[in-house]
């Protein structure tokens, strides 16, 4: 039977981390094997974690730089967000293109007062013959949710240094989706309102070119 531990004092040596002093009087010889251990794992343990939290300090950007990545990535997404909706308002058009190069008219009313100051009291826009620039900005809405979505996605994912695979042009697409459900809810219980994965063919193509869209742009593409 051993003998009660009286005192036990532990300290990580400055050149060698396993190595515990320890002092005290009648103590089974066990009992300091088994709490030296305990002890060297706690240190080693302890110095982990100091050693992460420094690499963590190192790698992370100063408030200045931080400042600067902040306003490049709202930049980029500005300008994403605005090309995606100006592309899907392009490919729009060209549903409607005729023969000699106008587009079939399609008049809309406008509640965008601005806009409505700006032309002269008119409530009607034909958005076919209107490019993305000048709608007004409830008939640009839908198409700049749309792109806001897939900037702020690829964007994120780009300063994080992910690559983009088809897997996640996909993942991206099923939440290009999912935004478009939350927005448009007179489409709640019909054909479209089921998981991305369930989607018809045709109706996932529509999701991810609007990725692809965005993709093209960062890209330099367009």
């Amino acid at each position: 039977m051993g003998f009660k531990i009286r005192k036990i004092i532990y300290s990580p040596s400055p050149t060698n981390h396993n190595d515990i002093i320890l002092t005290g009087v009648n103590i089974d010889k066990n009992a300091i094997f088994c709490y030296s251990l305990i002890k060297v794992t706690k240190i080693k343990t302890y110095f982990k974690k100091q050693t992460k939290a420094k690499k963590m300090n190192e790698s992370r950007p100063s408030a200045a730089q931080a400042y600067e990545m902040a306003h490049e990535d709202k930049g980029a997404i500005e300008s994403t967000t605005k090309a995606v909706g100006a592309q899907l308002h392009e490919d729009w058009r060209k549903t409607r293109l005729n023969e000699d190069g106008s587009y079939e008219p399609r008049v809309k009313a406008t509640n965008d007062q601005e806009w409505i100051s700006q032309h002269g009291g008119k409530t009607e826009v034909d958005i076919a013959n209107t490019s993305f620039d000048d709608l007004p900005a409830d008939w640009k809405a839908e198409n700049a949710a749309a792109g806001e979505v897939v900037a702020t996605e690829l964007v994120i994912l780009q300063r994080n240094g992910v690559e983009i695979t088809p897997e996640v042009v996909e993942e991206i697409s099923s939440k290009v989706h999912d935004k478009w459900l939350e927005r448009n809810t007179w489409a709640k219980d019909g054909d479209l309102d089921v998981p991305y994965a369930d989607l018809p063919e045709d109706e996932k193509a529509k999701d991810r070119d609007q990725v692809m869209i965005g993709l093209a742009h960062i890209s330099g593409k367009i």
